[in-house]
């Protein structure tokens, strides 16, 4: 009896570790308040269409994070973007999920995310240890809780990321066209 529950501690142990180490693998090994306070410089520092000059080749890495690990985050969340097609189904998905063209930023989804953890008073305590991708995914559930949702109901694939690094359907379906 002692024997199995070695065992099965040690198999919690290690697929909690496998579970940590993916999730912080998908966050560019950062964690949620790293993640903050790099995209929070970046974006602190940019101007117009110009790119700030990071200060070592550290930060450099951290700012090309910003926004892949966000939408990693966000598509993970089982979110989509709507977009500007007419009709009652996606006047739907437009009140249920941000549009793309009108409300999301030309720098990207974490300039959102930024903003708004700003305006928060920073990264809680507890997803400031976690891996970025954790806060980011309840941000972006709490902004739009009902987007993963709306996508479902109206039969869109899920977004993911495919193995060429770019983000696709997960399978194909008419509407996604």
């Amino acid at each position: 009896m002692h024997n199995k529950m070695q065992i099965i501690l040690w198999l919690l142990l290690i697929s909690g570790g496998f579970w940590l180490y993916s999730n912080y693998e998908a966050s560019g090994q950062l964690s949620g308040k790293t993640y903050y306070e790099a995209c929070w410089k970046y974006k602190a520092g940019t101007k117009g269409f110009s790119d700030p000059t990071p200060s070592t080749p550290y930060e450099a890495a951290q700012w090309k994070q910003c926004d892949p690990v966000a939408r990693q985050a966000f598509f993970d969340s089982g979110m989509i973007f709507s977009g500007n097609e007419e009709g009652a189904d996606y006047d739907r998905l437009r009140a249920a999920c941000p549009n793309a063209f009108s409300q999301v930023p030309i720098a990207g989804l974490f300039y959102m995310y930024v903003s708004d953890t700003e305006a928060a008073g920073g990264v809680s305590p507890i997803y400031s240890l976690l891996p970025a991708n954790f806060s980011i995914a309840s941000w972006a559930n709490g902004r739009w809780p009902h987007c993963s949702a709306e996508r479902e109901r109206q039969g869109f694939s899920k977004v993911i990321r495919k193995a060429d690094g770019n983000f696709g359907w997960e399978k194909p379906c008419a509407k996604c066209k």
